[in-house]
């Protein structure tokens, strides 16, 4: 009897699903109104739906059947109070025998509001850290396609080069390859250039020697020495 009137939390006893026993604590959390509680049920000291959707008396119609029959029942629900505000509680039910042609039910009711508050506010918190982590993932996702690519190109520009430079080689080859040829074909020209003017230069000098008058004589001269300049050559 002292645990069942000086307990912290709210305790019934229930006849069936009705209210006929409560403690000091049921009508502080139920708004302190006698009148709201006796000889009603839980669910009329609920909204009309449960946070998940189910009707609340469906729903505690079937956990005080299930605790009659020798089930012990816990779960959470949400109670309102006769100002029509609502709580979060923990609800315990278990069988207790009377002595007498029929059973109770022992209800016991913890409120959680400020539990299930902070569960709130944790949770909130969890989905900032998850959408942080999300979004730097995403950056990060983001910054290794962005560096994939510049690799990527980075790759094609060192295969660019790499064939350029190979190209440059290659004209260099065939530059001095062709130079090479221009200097043997030159030196083949000069040579064969110079042979008749060997013969050239003799014979003008022959003419210079010889008597054969002025004219003859600047000629001569004039073949001679551009004869000797281009052989210097």
């Amino acid at each position: 009897k002292l645990i069942f009137e000086f307990a912290n939390d709210a305790m019934f006893l229930m006849y069936e699903d009705k209210f006929v026993e409560y403690n000091a604590k049921a009508i502080q959390f139920y708004g302190g109104d006698i009148k709201y509680i006796i000889n009603h049920t839980p669910y009329d000291c609920s909204p009309a739906y449960q946070p998940d959707g189910a009707p609340s008396k469906e729903k505690a119609l079937s956990k005080i059947k299930a605790a009659l029959s020798g089930e012990p029942q816990f779960f959470e629900w949400q109670h309102q109070r006769s100002d029509g505000s609502t709580f979060n509680a923990e609800i315990s039910l278990t069988r207790i025998e009377s002595g007498r042609d029929y059973p109770f039910v022992l209800s016991i009711v913890r409120d959680i509001t400020e539990r299930k508050r902070n569960e709130e506010k944790i949770q909130e918190y969890q989905r900032h850290l998850e959408k942080l982590v999300q979004e730097r993932t995403d950056a990060l996702m983001q910054a290794n396609v962005l560096l994939k690519a510049e690799i990527k190109e980075r790759k094609k520009a060192e295969k660019r080069v790499k064939e350029l430079y190979r190209q440059e080689k290659q004209h260099r080859r065939m530059l001095a390859d062709e130079l090479a040829n221009r200097e043997v074909f030159t030196r083949g020209w000069v040579h064969e250039l110079k042979t008749p003017l060997a013969s050239l230069i003799g014979c003008s000098e022959l003419m210079l020697k010889t008597e054969n008058g002025e004219i003859n004589d600047r000629l001569a001269k004039q073949v001679y020495v551009s004869g000797i300049e281009l052989s210097k050559r």
